[in-house]
């Protein structure tokens, strides 16, 4: 607006200077005769393009200035995009929640169903230290189990019901005691470095996922025993399950296709090969991590 006005004036006084100098010289020498004044003539000539020389300083912003509100408005589109990024970062704030809330909620059973194992006598096979850094392996189990939802159901399921997981070297066993009528507590004792090889083939060696549990998968085998016994104790009783006289076979088949049956959905959820089994051969197999396969 101020440009439009300084070029309106600058252009009225142009066309005055033209008449005046036509007057005086011509028509057909009017640009020549507009250069070659002097004096009075030469001032009122200069006059109208120092207007437009101040014109166009004006209306172009120094490098100290501020940005007009024309600027200001082409970022418009950029605060879009900052609001579309706070959709996405407030969309993945709430599942990280989600997910810390469940890990927690899975720490927290664990942990309170971990027992210190105690002393164990110095004569002992299994006379090692409890493990320093316990908090930490339950704290790896319930990060890792809250992946999958089947895990996390299986493990919160069983948040208030009578039952110990124990430390245990080279060990992973459940032990239930009741009679044949009813469960009266269940103990679990695992070893956070041992890993079970289910498979025996000659391709283990270089297909290894498809052979061996890692002890957070071992684990849940043992936690599918407690979920059949604590949650459904009348099919494992029926199963033979407190038998005085015999191993319970079928409970142990049950638990298998069970087991086959959660270890397939986790893979397909993280494309993660798992060991898939008919019967209940295996052995111990020491590893790096709770989470670890060698």
């Amino acid at each position: 607006m101020f440009l439009h006005l300084f070029l309106h004036m600058f252009f009225m006084l142009w066309r005055w200077r033209f008449w005046d100098v036509a007057g005086s010289v011509g028509g057909r020498y009017n640009l020549y005769r507009l250069r070659l004044c002097s004096g009075k003539e030469s001032q009122r000539f200069f006059l109208p393009i120092l207007l437009l020389i101040a014109a166009t300083q004006l209306a172009s912003p120094s490098s100290n200035s501020p940005l007009p509100s024309t600027r200001l408005d082409r970022l418009e589109p950029a605060v879009g995009v900052l609001h579309q990024s706070a959709v996405i970062t407030g969309t993945s704030l709430s599942h990280k929640l989600q997910s810390t809330a469940r890990t927690q909620a899975i720490f927290n059973v664990l942990n309170a169903h971990y027992q210190a194992t105690g002393p164990v006598p110095v004569h002992s096979e299994f006379a090692h230290a409890e493990p320093l850094n316990i908090v930490q392996t339950l704290s790896a189990l319930a990060n890792y189990y809250q992946q999958y939802p089947e895990a996390s159901k299986l493990i919160l399921g069983l948040a208030d019901h009578k039952w110990t997981l124990k430390y245990l070297p080279k060990t992973l066993k459940t032990q239930v005691t009741g009679s044949r009528l009813a469960i009266d507590h269940a103990t679990i004792y695992f070893d956070p470095k041992s890993g079970a090889k289910l498979k025996f083939h000659n391709l283990c060696d270089s297909k290894k996922p498809f052979c061996i549990a890692s002890p957070a998968d071992a684990l849940l085998h043992e936690l599918l025993h407690l979920d059949v016994m604590l949650n459904d104790p009348q099919t494992f009783i029926s199963q033979g399950g407190l038998s005085p006289y015999s191993y319970p076979a079928a409970h142990e088949q049950h638990i298998i296709a069970l087991e086959n049956k959660l270890y397939g959905r986790m893979s397909r959820r993280d494309q993660t090969p798992r060991p898939i089994r008919a019967d209940h051969k295996g052995r111990h197999i020491l590893v790096a991590c709770v989470t670890c396969i060698e």
